[in-house]
């Protein structure tokens, strides 16, 4: 603030990005740049020019004939589609977690 007291704003969740109450003028510039581009991605809805450039890249380093993959928006999202490729994958649909541990706000 005006009289440089620290804050931690813990205030991110879906469908923003928490970039704190003063960034450099290179982020600023950056974001720019990059909104110009790609205003607006969530998850797997659209495809963009980096998105597949990425897919690239992993594609090629990945194992195998590995080309397919998941954006996923947050923590909850990315738990549920690993559930359904173990489950898929080996056909058993028991899951072991941790007691009262939080997974996310899905069947995970």
């Amino acid at each position: 603030d005006n009289a440089d007291k620290k804050y931690l704003d813990w205030s991110a969740g879906a469908v923003c990005s928490n970039l704190g109450n003063s960034m450099p003028k290179e982020v600023k510039e950056a974001m720019q740049e990059q909104m110009e581009a790609a205003p607006f991605v969530y998850g797997d809805l659209a495809v963009t020019e980096v998105r597949a450039k990425l897919c690239a890249l992993l594609a090629d380093i990945s194992p195998g004939d590995l080309n397919g993959f998941i954006f996923a928006s947050g923590g909850a999202e990315a738990n549920e589609c690993a559930l359904r490729m173990a489950r898929r994958y080996t056909g058993r649909y028991k899951i072991m977690s941790r007691y009262r541990s939080y997974h996310g706000g899905t069947t995970s």
